[in-house]
């Protein structure tokens, strides 16, 4: 992103992309955010997911709501107290402007999270059987070379994509309610990025 004029207030834009950066900067609140950008889910259940304390999963999140990456869309009574329900306010957790913001070991912890859940993905669907019991699944690796102009045209391409399976997914969750069934869970993993020369 390039830098700010001295001087001139930052845009409710630049904010934004400063507080995702500050989201992200933390390893817990990356992992946090990454789990809050795919599902609706508490401080609770997010925890025994990381396999961290409650109140830390707590203590995060609260500070997501604060740099406003993440939002209350319900609240359920549980045992005499109420457990609160959290949603990613945007899907992207870090966009390519915003990423010279973070620093080189954000962006290196980031990255980090990013390629362990992919992995954690497959990992997992591998263990259950699921991928490759049948032809309903698409893995490829694709390299090739691309200039500039093909850069920005793939890039394009994928977001438009990306924004379709959204789509997708919110006309099923639809159906899937109004029939009574139970939907799968798929994920859809989309990678664009350069190699070193060989």
């Amino acid at each position: 992103m390039p830098a700010k004029s001295r001087g001139r207030k930052a845009s409710a834009e630049d904010q934004r992309a400063l507080n995702r950066s500050k989201a992200v900067s933390h390893d817990v609140r990356a992992k946090l955010l990454m789990i809050l950008c795919e599902e609706t889910a508490s401080p609770v259940q997010m925890a025994k997911r990381l396999d961290i304390p409650t109140w830390k999963a707590d203590y995060h999140v609260g500070v997501l709501v604060r740099l406003g990456c993440a939002e209350l869309v319900d609240t359920k009574p549980r045992r005499g107290a109420t457990e609160h329900f959290y949603r990613a306010t945007d899907e992207h957790l870090v966009e390519g402007a915003d990423w010279n913001e973070l620093h080189k070991a954000a962006q290196d912890n980031f990255l980090g999270e990013v390629g362990e859940v992919i992995f954690e993905d497959l990992k997992r669907s591998r263990e259950a059987g699921l991928i490759g019991s049948d032809e309903k699944a698409i893995l490829t690796r694709t390299p090739e070379v691309l200039d500039e102009q093909g850069l920005e045209m793939a890039l394009k391409e994928m977001e438009g994509w990306r924004a379709r399976f959204k789509e997708i997914a919110a006309e099923s969750a639809s159906r899937i309610a109004e029939k009574g069934e139970a939907g799968r869970r798929y994920s859809s993993i989309f990678g664009l990025f350069e190699l070193p020369s060989r």
